[in-house]
C-alpha cells in the first residue's frame, strides 16, 4: 500500500510538472509571436551583446577555436527551424547563434583593423613615412600629421606601428600629402583611460591603426622611397589623390574666409575640425549645436535630400521624362552619388560611414517602392555596422548617432498619419508652424534619446539645446549646406568665392547663437560620471521600450529602470592619480563646495579638466597640493589627512619606510624596494601594471574605514594594452 501511495504521488507531481511546463511553453510562444514584426530589430541587438562579450573579457581569445562554434551552432539551428521547433530555433537563435557571431566578429575586426602599440617612449628619433593626413591647427602654421609606410630606428618591423600621428610646430610649406619625408621625432605611448572608467584612448587608437603619438622637432628632408623599400604607388594612391584634392579645398576656403568662420566651414566641407578654437568648440556644445560639427546623418542627409529634391525637379520639367522614365529613381541614385562623394572629401570617417550606409538603404528602399523611413531600415544598417566594425559598438558616435535616429524613427513611425493629417489642410502659415514644430520636437526627442550617452560619457547635458537647435538647423539646412554644395560645384571653375561667402554669413549666425545660448543660465547641466551598470540598464531600458510592444514592453521597461535605480552610484573619488605620477589630485570640500587640489597647475592640464568633469568638481587654481591647508611638508615626505585616514607622499625608499608606520595610504613617485604590508601602497610599479587610479573612501556606519583603489586599466591581456 506505501509502494502503491508513493507511486500516485509521483505520478501527480510529473502531471503537475508536464501541465506547468506545457503552461509555459504555451505561454511563451503567445507571447513571441505577438512580438514576431519585432525580431528584426533584435538581430543588431544579439550580435552587440557578442561584441559586448569580447570586449569585457581580461584575455585575448582565439579566432581557431572560435570559429567553429559558429558553424556548429548554424547547422544546430537550421536543423532547428527544419524541424518545425520555430520557439527553440528563435531562442537558440538569438540567444546562441547571433551573441557568438558577434564574437567571432570582433576577434576578426581585432587582427584586420589593429596595430602593434608602441610600449615605451622613444626620442629623439628617425623616422620615414608617408604623409596620409594633414590637419591646419588654430595656431599659426602648426599641423598635425597621420604618417604611414613607416620605418623607425629601434623598432623592428613587427614593432613598428601602421600608424602615428605627430604634432608639427611651425610646419614648413609644401607637404603633400602621399610625400615620402624624414623627421626628427619624439613618440610616445597612446594613453590609457585617464580614470577608472574612463574613455579608453589606447583601445580607440589601436582600431584607427595609430600606434603611437609625439611631435617633430625637424624635418630632414625627401625620403627616397626605393631605398627604403617602401612601394612607389603610395605616393600616387587613391587616398593620397584625395587627400591633395582636401587640401585644395582647405586652401581655397581659407583664401574667401577667415578665423572661425574658415574653421568651422572646412570642418563641414571636408570634415576637418582640429583649426576650431576651443571657445567655440565649448560654445557649441554647451548649446547642444556640437552634432553640427560631426559630418554624419544630418549632413548626408541634407545632402543627399537637397540632391534628390533639386535632380526630381529638375527632370520633372520635361514632360517626356517624366511620364515615360522613372525620375524619382535617378534621382535617388544621383543622391546616393552625391553622397559618396561628400563622405570621400569629408575623410571617411566612421561616423560618416554609418551615415551613408543608412542613406544608402533609405534610398535603396525609394528604388525598390518601398517606404524608406522604418526601423528595419536602421535595424539592417547597424548589422552590417556592427558585422564589419565591430568596435564601432564602444563608440560614441556610434552610439549617439544611433541613438538620435532610432528615436526619431520610431516617433515618425508613431506620429506618421497625424503628421500628415495635419500637413493636408491648406495654409502657408500652418505649414511654416508646422515645420518649426517638428524642428523642436524632433531636437527634443534627438536631446531625450542621447541624454544618457552624453551624462555617461561627458557629465554634460546641453538643457537649451532645443532653443539652440530651432534657430541653426533651419539656417543649416536651407542656408550654409546648400551653400557648401555648390561651392564644392563651382571650385573647378574658381567661382566659389560668393558660395563660401554666403556660406561663411551662414556659420557665423550659428555660432552668434551658440554663445548667445550656452551663456544662458542654467544652459548646461553636470553630474558626476555614474555608474556603468545603470548605464547598460538604462540603454536596455530604451532599446525594451521600442523593440517590444504590450505587456512585455512595459514590464521590460519597468525591471530595467528599477535595476538601473538600484545599480546608480556617482563616482566619489577623493583621491586620482595619473598612469605616470605626473598629476596627483586630492578632493576636499572647502566652503561646501568639491574642490580639487593639483599636484601641479601647470603640468598635464587635459588629464585635469577630465577628472574635474568626471567629478563634477572644480580645480583650486590658486594654490597646489603642497600648499593646502593641513598638508605638512619637510625634505623626505609630505604628510596630510582625510577623514581621520592617513596619507603620506614619500621622497625617497628612506623616507618610505618611516611612512609605512604612521601612513594608512603611501603614494610614492618612485620605483619602491620596499614592501609596506597591511598598507595600500601606490607606486610607479603599480601604475605600470594598473594605470590611472581612483581613491574612494569606504564607510562602516558613520566612520571611514579605510581607502578603496579601482583601477583604470582592468584588461591587461588585450592587444590594445601596454
Amino acid at each position: 500500500m506505501r509502494l502503491l501511495h508513493n507511486s500516485n504521488i509521483d505520478g501527480g507531481e510529473n502531471v503537475f510538472f508536464k501541465n506547468t511546463s506545457r503552461w509555459f511553453l504555451d505561454h511563451a510562444r503567445e507571447v513571441l509571436e505577438s512580438q514576431s514584426d519585432k525580431f528584426l530589430l533584435w538581430v543588431p541587438i544579439a550580435l552587440a551583446c557578442g561584441i559586448g562579450l569580447y570586449f569585457s573579457l581580461s584575455f585575448e581569445p582565439r579566432l581557431l577555436w572560435a570559429a567553429p562554434v559558429i558553424v556548429i551552432f548554424a547547422f544546430a539551428n537550421i536543423r532547428l527551424f527544419s524541424q518545425g521547433h520555430y520557439l527553440s530555433g528563435l531562442l537558440f537563435l538569438f540567444v546562441l547563434l547571433l551573441p557568438a557571431l558577434g564574437f567571432c566578429a570582433s576577434i576578426l575586426g581585432t587582427k584586420l583593423y589593429g596595430t602593434p602599440m608602441l610600449e615605451r617612449e622613444l626620442g629623439p628619433v628617425s623616422l620615414i613615412g608617408t604623409v596620409e593626413t594633414m590637419e591646419l591647427l588654430d595656431q599659426a602654421n602648426d599641423v598635425r600629421l597621420l604618417l604611414s609606410d613607416l620605418v623607425i630606428d629601434g623598432l623592428s618591423p613587427d614593432e613598428t606601428p601602421k600608424k602615428v600621428r605627430l604634432r608639427f610646430k611651425k610646419a614648413p610649406e609644401g607637404l603633400f600629402a602621399g610625400q615620402r619625408i624624414k623627421l626628427l621625432v619624439k613618440l610616445m605611448p597612446n594613453s590609457g583611460p585617464l580614470i577608472p572608467g574612463g574613455f579608453d584612448f589606447r583601445r580607440h587608437f589601436f582600431f584607427q591603426g595609430i600606434g603611437a603619438v609625439g611631435f617633430i622637432f625637424r624635418m630632414e628632408g625627401d625620403a627616397d622611397a626605393d631605398a627604403i623599400e617602401a612601394p612607389e604607388k603610395t605616393r600616387s594612391s587613391h587616398a593620397h589623390i584625395l587627400e591633395k584634392i582636401r587640401g585644395v579645398i582647405a586652401l581655397r576656403i581659407h583664401n574667401v574666409l577667415s578665423g572661425d568662420q574658415a574653421n568651422v566651414v572646412e570642418a563641414l566641407v571636408i570634415g576637418r575640425r582640429a583649426g576650431i578654437a576651443d571657445e567655440v568648440y565649448d560654445d557649441l556644445r554647451h548649446s547642444g549645436l556640437a552634432h553640427l560639427l560631426a559630418i554624419s546623418g544630418l549632413h548626408i542627409g541634407l545632402v543627399a535630400g537637397a540632391l534628390f529634391f533639386f535632380l526630381r525637379l529638375g527632370l520633372s520639367c520635361s514632360e517626356r521624362l517624366a511620364l515615360y522614365y522613372p525620375i524619382k529613381k535617378y534621382a535617388a541614385v544621383c543622391a546616393i552619388l552625391g553622397a559618396f562623394i561628400y563622405m570621400m572629401l569629408a575623410g571617411a570617417p566612421i561616423p560618416t560611414q554609418r551615415a551613408m550606409i543608412m542613406t544608402t538603404i533609405i534610398f535603396g528602399a525609394i528604388l525598390l517602392d518601398r517606404w524608406p523611413f522604418s526601423l528595419r531600415a536602421v535595424a539592417v544598417a547597424a548589422f552590417i555596422i556592427l558585422l564589419i566594425a565591430p568596435h564601432s559598438l564602444l563608440s560614441v558616435s556610434f552610439q549617439l548617432s544611433f541613438a538620435a535616429v532610432t528615436a526619431l524613427v520610431a516617433a515618425s513611425e508613431f506620429m506618421l498619419g497625424r503628421w500628415q493629417s495635419l500637413k493636408s489642410k491648406r495654409g502657408a502659415i500652418r505649414r511654416v508652424l508646422l515645420y518649426f514644430g517638428g524642428v523642436a520636437m524632433t531636437s527634443l526627442l534627438a536631446a531625450l534619446a542621447t541624454a544618457p550617452f552624453a551624462l555617461y560619457h561627458f557629465q554634460q547635458l546641453a538643457l537649451l539645446g532645443v532653443l539652440a537647435n530651432m534657430v541653426a538647423i533651419p539656417i543649416m539646412a536651407f542656408w550654409v549646406m546648400p551653400c557648401g554644395i555648390v561651392s564644392l560645384l563651382l571650385m573647378p571653375f574658381g567661382l566659389e568665392a560668393l558660395a563660401l561667402a554666403l556660406m561663411g554669413q551662414g556659420v557665423d549666425i550659428i555660432i552668434h547663437t551658440a554663445t548667445y545660448v550656452s551663456k544662458m543660465d542654467h544652459s548646461v547641466l553636470t553630474i558626476p560620471q555614474f555608474s556603468f551598470s545603470s548605464f547598460v540598464f538604462i540603454v536596455l531600458a530604451g532599446i525594451g521600450l521600442i523593440a517590444f510592444k504590450g505587456g512585455l514592453r512595459r514590464v521590460s521597461v519597468v525591471s530595467l529602470i528599477l535595476l538601473a535605480v538600484l545599480s546608480f552610484h556617482l563616482s566619489n573619488y577623493k583621491i586620482l592619480v595619473s598612469q605616470d605620477f605626473d598629476l596627483t589630485g586630492f578632493v576636499n570640500e572647502r566652503k561646501g563646495e568639491p574642490l580639487m587640489a593639483l599636484s601641479s597647475l601647470k603640468r598635464d592640464k587635459f588629464t585635469a579638466d577630465i577628472w574635474a568633469n568626471a567629478l563634477n568638481v572644480s580645480i583650486d587654481r590658486e594654490r597646489d597640493l603642497y600648499r593646502q591647508e593641513g598638508m605638512r611638508c619637510d625634505s623626505d615626505a609630505c604628510r596630510y589627512e582625510m577623514d581621520g585616514l592617513h596619507i603620506s607622499l614619500p621622497r625617497n625608499d628612506y623616507a618610505f619606510l618611516q611612512e609605512c608606520v604612521w601612513a594608512d595610504l603611501i603614494l610614492a613617485d618612485f620605483y619602491a624596494e620596499s614592501a609596506c604590508p597591511d598598507k595600500i601602497m601606490i607606486d610607479r610599479r603599480y601604475l605600470w601594471r594598473n594605470g590611472a587610479v581612483g581613491i574612494r573612501l569606504k564607510k562602516r556606519g558613520k566612520q571611514h574605514a579605510a581607502f578603496v583603489v579601482d583601477r583604470a586599466r582592468t584588461t591587461a591581456n588585450r592587444p590594445w594594452s601596454e
